[in-house]
């Protein structure tokens, strides 16, 4: 395929080399900053099979209706979106383009979502389990919580009874039972990390997930473009996962 980078920083230029491993083109390079980059932004004359973004949240908004404008299919890596999810499906729907998104790429962190949801069910077997999650990134990550903490945050309260609400900011005074504290550290060059805890009375089980690098992540969004080739509409990359731990459990 021909593939198009949009954002060429320290992730695109990875994700531009595992495009060309995989036998791929990378066709087109839209970047404001970057000397490489073909064009400053999505423009027409942008031209290939399927984009991805890693970019920043301030940018994205605008770049998804670039995209739905004119009908390019786009892999969206970037996070911080949260808040805009049901408008920008609304628009990726109404635009009729091939539209995938993950706040993580990971394939180990997307079998932490999976063993992550299943404790969180179990648990509510002992009422006096009670849980929280924390998550740990480098100094320089744009946006706190991270995407990835939001997603574990919502599939642990789909899935504990208990806990009715996400508490993001430092509790002010006692924490109310039915909230689920997520906690979020900033230092030096830490690497990615999310964890749940799982606490009872006398011990205390934790689920972690730490990333060393980003080439697991970079990997499963090539394989998400990949995939995402010639169809039409609003897809989570857990959808990729489940297909492909179908395919391989055959």
């Amino acid at each position: 395929m021909d593939i198009g980078m949009i954002g060429y920083g320290r992730m695109g230029k990875i994700i531009g080399e595992i495009v060309q491993q995989r036998g791929h083109t990378l066709s087109t390079i839209i970047d404001p900053k970057s000397s490489d980059a073909n064009f400053p932004e999505l423009c027409a004359e942008a031209l290939a099979d399927i984009f991805i973004d890693f970019t920043h949240p301030d940018a994205i908004l605008s770049t998804i209706e670039r995209a739905c404008d004119l009908k390019k299919n786009i892999v969206v890596g970037t996070t911080g979106w949260n808040d805009h999810y049901d408008e920008v499906k609304k628009m990726v729907e109404k635009s009729g383009i091939g539209f995938l998104w993950a706040s993580n790429f990971s394939p180990a962190v997307q079998m932490f979502f999976r063993v992550a949801r299943r404790a969180a069910e179990i648990s509510n077997t002992f009422p006096e389990c009670d849980i929280a999650a924390w998550e740990g990134h480098h100094r320089h990550k744009a946006d706190a919580p991270s995407g990835t903490a939001l997603t574990l945050g919502k599939i642990l309260l789909e899935e504990k009874k208990s806990k009715t609400e996400l508490l993001l900011d430092r509790p002010q005074g006692k924490i109310e039972e039915h909230q689920l504290h997520l906690a979020t550290i900033r230092v030096g060059e830490f690497p990615g990390t999310h964890a749940v805890l799982f606490d009872f009375p006398d011990e205390t089980l934790e689920i972690k997930c730490t990333s060393r690098n980003r080439s697991g992540f970079v990997l499963g969004a090539v394989i998400a473009a990949e995939w995402l080739a010639g169809k039409k509409g609003f897809y989570d990359f857990s959808e990729v996962f489940d297909e492909m731990i179908s395919s391989r459990a055959r």
